[in-house]
């Protein structure tokens, strides 16, 4: 099979598996529309804030494991070089990530993208999710700002990647994925800046 139709495969099968929305799944199934309750973010934090950590933990749960098979099945495909096989898992990972952020089934409104980036990271660096998550959850606690600890997480990416001896191209595919979190973070951090922005509150 050529690998350019390996490459367009997954990029389909990527995004289309990033648009599936687990927030508005688990919303529904107990009759709440999540674009319309809390912030309006169909994501783990805003169910959380509205249904209950369980709900949240739930959604973070499927949105991490997306990204996670899909990446765990581009490094682990058939006969293909390391260099390529890499490149694939990269590609595949940004295009779940994308669909998650731009899912085609919800008119191109989704999530911000943390858990299903922590998810592909698993596979691809899971050294620097890591280091991530700590810092994720010491700004977390000492904050209580979800916004502030998910900057936070994206601007340790690169240099953990870095720190870590990854490839070139991992380095660079983790500032990307930096820059295309703080994007979806621009209203966070405008309301971090003029005080406005929501803590969290804890909902059992």
């Amino acid at each position: 099979m050529p690998y350019v139709f390996i490459f367009v495969v997954f990029i389909i099968l990527g995004y289309l598996i990033g648009s599936i929305s687990f927030a508005r799944i688990v919303g529904q199934h107990f009759g709440l529309d999540i674009t319309k309750a809390g912030s309006g973010n169909p994501g783990a934090t805003n169910i959380s804030r509205t249904l209950g950590k369980r709900a949240g933990a739930l959604v973070f749960f499927g949105d991490f494991v997306k990204s996670f098979i899909v990446v765990w099945y581009a490094l682990n495909i058939g006969d293909m070089p390391d260099d390529l096989r890499t490149n694939l898992a990269i590609v595949s990972m940004l295009s779940t990530i994308i669909g998650h952020n731009f899912p085609i089934f919800f008119k191109f409104r989704g999530g911000k993208g943390i858990s299903v980036t922590m998810g592909g990271l698993a596979m691809l660096m899971p050294s620097t999710l890591i280091i991530g998550i700590l810092i994720w959850y010491v700004i977390f606690h000492a904050t209580r700002f979800v916004s502030l600890a998910s900057l936070f997480f994206a601007a340790s990416l690169p240099v953990a990647a870095f720190a870590f001896g990854y490839p070139q191209s991992d380095v660079i595919f983790s500032m990307f994925i930096c820059g295309m979190i703080f994007w979806r973070h621009r209203e966070n951090i405008r309301r971090l800046y003029n005080g406005s922005e929501y803590r969290f509150v804890k909902k059992s």
